[in-house]
C-alpha cells in the first residue's frame, strides 16, 4: 500500500497567496495555526504569539474591509428610498414559472447589532434603518420582541439625551453678539443675553431638587413610624411577660394551699 508523502490541503483552507516581495501577517497566522508549535517562523518574528499576529493580521487589511464597508453603506443608503417604494408599491417577486421566489433568509442577530452600531453614530432611528438596509417598522418590530434590542436602544436614547443636556448647560447663559453694517462697514454691535435656556434649567434643578427633599422627608417619616411600631409592639410584648410573671406565685400559693 502507498502512503502519501505529503498531507493534502483542502482548497477551502488554502492559504493566502504571499506577494511576491515576501509574507504578510495573514498568510504567517495561517500558517502558525495549521502547523502550530511545528511552524517555524522567521528569525526576526520568532517569540511572537498567536494572538499577536492575528492581531497584525487583522490591522493589515483594515484599510481595504473600512472602505468596502463604507462603499457598501454609501450604495444601501442610496438605494434605501428605492426599496421602500418598491416594497410599498410593488408586489411580491415571480419567478420564470409564475411562482413568487421567496427572499433569502438574514441573520437578524447580525442586522440588530449593525442596526445599534449605525443608531450610535447617527442617532435617528431612521436613519440607522436605511444604514443597514431595513424598514423603521423592522426596527419597531424588534424592539418589540426582543426586550434585550429594546433596552440597548433605549441606552443609546439616553446617551444622546445626556449629551444635548450636557450641551444645553454649557450654552445657556452664553452672550451673542448680532453686528450691524452699514455700506459694507460694521457701524455697531447688539449685545444679546438669551437666560431663557438657563432659566429653564435652573427650574429643573429647583424641582429635582425638591423632589429630592421630599423622597428624603417621606423616607424619615416613615423610618420613624418603623420604629414607633416597633416600639410599640416591643412593649405589649413586655407587659404580657410582666403578667405571666405576676401570676406565676399565685398559682404556686393556691396550689400549696
Amino acid at each position: 500500500m502507498d502512503f502519501p508523502t505529503e498531507t493534502a490541503v483542502p482548497e477551502a483552507h488554502q492559504p493566502p497567496a504571499p506577494p511576491a516581495d515576501g509574507m504578510t501577517w495573514q498568510w504567517l497566522a495561517w500558517q502558525m495555526r495549521l502547523h502550530r508549535e511545528n511552524f517555524i517562523p522567521p528569525p526576526h518574528l520568532r517569540g511572537l504569539s498567536l494572538a499577536h499576529v492575528e492581531a497584525k493580521a487583522r490591522e493589515e487589511g483594515r484599510a481595504e474591509r473600512e472602505a468596502r464597508e463604507a462603499k457598501e453603506s454609501a450604495r444601501r443608503i442610496a438605494e434605501a428610498p428605492k426599496s421602500i417604494e418598491r416594497a410599498l408599491l410593488d408586489g411580491p417577486r415571480a419567478g420564470s414559472g409564475g411562482k413568487v421566489q421567496a427572499l433569502p433568509a438574514q441573520r437578524g442577530w447580525r442586522l440588530r447589532v449593525r442596526y445599534i452600531n449605525n443608531l450610535r453614530r447617527c442617532r435617528n432611528f431612521r436613519e440607522a434603518a436605511a444604514r443597514v438596509g431595513i424598514d423603521e417598522s423592522t426596527a419597531r418590530r424588534w424592539r418589540a420582541k426582543y426586550p434585550a434590542f429594546a433596552a440597548r436602544c433605549e441606552a443609546v436614547v439616553a446617551e444622546r439625551y445626556a449629551e444635548n443636556r450636557d450641551d444645553l448647560r454649557l450654552r445657556a447663559g452664553q452672550v451673542r453678539t448680532r453686528p450691524h453694517f452699514f455700506r459694507g462697514k460694521q457701524v455697531g454691535e447688539e449685545t444679546i443675553h438669551d437666560d431663557r435656556a438657563l432659566m429653564f434649567l435652573l427650574k429643573l434643578e429647583d424641582a429635582r431638587e425638591a423632589r429630592a427633599a421630599r423622597a428624603e422627608e417621606n423616607r424619615l417619616q416613615r423610618a420613624h413610624e418603623i420604629r414607633l411600631k416597633q416600639m410599640e409592639i416591643e412593649a405589649r410584648a413586655e407587659a404580657r411577660r410582666a403578667a405571666r410573671e405576676g401570676q406565676m406565685p399565685s398559682d404556686a400559693g393556691i396550689e400549696a394551699a
